[in-house]
């Protein structure tokens, strides 16, 4: 059953301006409970401590819309005026306790996230059973790194597929001119009408059906989608179960791009993908794609790479499975020849013109957001182009700040010599590799005051280098150190 009801235009921003008045917000209340972000708010039957009284209004909208606790109603009255109660009302945000009638409760999650108002079910732990339409919180750890990873920068028309809540659809309002927003179940897309009205956002257009089904013919700049990715043995909910390997709902959005994603246009997925025997990510995402693939790039940022059946197996020893859901899994990724789990964000670009595409595959870095991204992808695509390698040689580089060098060095003849260099950063994307002793002192020196003509000279001087035919060597080299996070130029 959804109690919400679209309101009045006046009644929907007297909601919004009561969150704000009672200090209400995502960065106030991660403040006031000294919480990272609303993903790691803890209720209080998760035990929270908060002591017997409502001090503020804060406190109030809290216990009522993220607690899910009922309040008395005098404190609510006290607390409230009577044109929010009303409008709270009216919009079927508080009601009756249905067990107390002397108190009211908050019959959704009322929130804020990336300055939008945002209503959803309750989904927690502590909850024994959840609808199989529930509609995904917005403020869960994997939704807020969704969001990390979705652009800012402008684009005509944007499709948010499997929208749930509406909250990519709403942050892709502000750098959209329309944005079209699908879910296969009726409880979400009033869920997403709702939140759009909440936030007085009028060009946002949500619709029911199937992945691209409700906008067949229609052609996008930009897709985004967090499409339920979770193995299942048997289905339970919508917003979380992908089918037996996890990838059910993200081959249908990706195999069905060609048709909807315009020239340089991209299409953004968050989802855990598997590496097969002979097959990782990468590839299988072109297969994925289809007869079209050559028009593709294909980029794939890994977050957190998981042997599949020792995961589920310690779900087991964490009372969240049971030794059989692991037997039958096993089986299942045996029989698949999975090999890795991995949490990754996938973006597919589609080219203007021929050219060759790229596949590549990155170690994401824990902070890792949206711009180390666009950068990444920016800098492959500058990889394509002619004369790209020639251009570094007046460029300078720099180290990135989290560089780490590891030097392992002995006595060879009676002095010190360099045995093992290896290089090594974090952030936004992680590598580690090895190299010569020569490639070591450039990154120790690479300052950006110096161009990479001058430390190869500074290596032909030493007499490291010889005068000539060294040069195309270490300017690949070089190459591969920008490429791989080692430079910044």
């Amino acid at each position: 059953m959804n109690p919400l009801r679209i309101g009045t235009p006046e009644q929907m921003a007297t909601v919004r301006q009561m969150m704000l008045s009672s200090g209400y917000t995502e960065a106030a209340v991660c403040e006031r409970y000294a919480f990272e972000n609303l993903g790691r708010f803890q209720a209080l039957r998760e035990g929270r401590s908060s002591g017997p009284d409502i001090p503020d209004r804060m406190e109030l909208l809290v216990r009522l819309f993220l607690d899910s606790e009922p309040v008395d109603r005098t404190t609510v009255r006290s607390f409230l005026e009577a044109g929010e109660i009303e409008a709270l009302e009216a919009t079927g945000l508080l009601a009756s306790n249905p067990e107390d009638a002397s108190q009211y409760h908050g019959t959704m999650l009322l929130y804020e996230v990336s300055g939008f108002a945002i209503v959803s079910d309750w989904i927690k732990k502590s909850l024994t059973q959840v609808a199989e339409d529930a509609v995904f919180p917005a403020i869960t750890p994997q939704t807020l790194q969704f969001l990390s990873m979705l652009p800012s920068s402008p684009c005509e028309a944007l499709l948010d597929i499997g929208t749930g809540s509406g909250i990519a659809a709403l942050l892709g309002s502000r750098c959209a001119n329309h944005v079209w927003a699908t879910d296969i179940t009726r409880r979400s897309v009033e869920f997403a009408n709702f939140n759009v009205a909440l936030n007085g956002v009028s060009h946002v257009t949500v619709l029911e059906g199937s992945l691209y089904e409700p906008v067949a013919g229609k052609t996008f700049d930009r897709i985004v989608a967090h499409p339920p990715y979770a193995p299942s043995l048997q289905p339970t909910q919508v917003y979380k179960d992908g089918g037996e390997d996890g990838e059910q709902i993200t081959r249908g959005i990706i195999g069905n791009a060609a048709a909807h994603l315009r020239p340089g246009g991209r299409l953004y997925v968050v989802c855990m993908a598997t590496d097969r025997k002979g097959k990782r990510v990468g590839e299988r995402i072109r297969e994925m794609i289809g007869p079209a693939q050559a028009e593709f790039d294909v980029f794939v940022g890994a977050r957190e790479i998981f042997q599949p059946t020792e995961f589920y197996f310690q779900q087991a020893l964490q009372g969240r499975a049971s030794i059989d859901e692991v037997v039958q899994r096993h089986e299942v990724f045996s029989r698949l020849e999975i090999e890795h789990l991995a949490k990754c964000v996938i973006v597919i670009q589609r080219i203007t013109g021929p050219r060759p595409v790229f596949t590549v595959r990155k170690q994401m870095g824990k902070d890792t957001r949206s711009d180390g991204v666009e950068a990444a992808i920016a800098l492959e695509m500058a990889v394509l182009s002619p004369g790209w390698l020639d251009g570094l040689w007046d460029a300078r580089p720099k180290a990135p700040a989290d560089l780490r060098l590891k030097l392992v060095n002995r006595i060879e003849d009676g002095r010190w010599v360099t045995a093992d260099c290896a290089a090594e950063v974090m952030s936004p994307f992680f590598l580690r590799a090895r190299c010569p002793s020569w490639a070591g002192a450039m990154l120790a020196r690479a300052d950006g005051s110096l161009t990479l003509r001058e430390h190869f000279q500074f290596f032909v001087d030493g007499g490291i280098f010889p005068a000539e035919g060294a040069a195309d060597g270490f300017i690949e080299f070089a190459g591969t150190f920008v490429r791989g996070g080692l430079l910044e130029v």
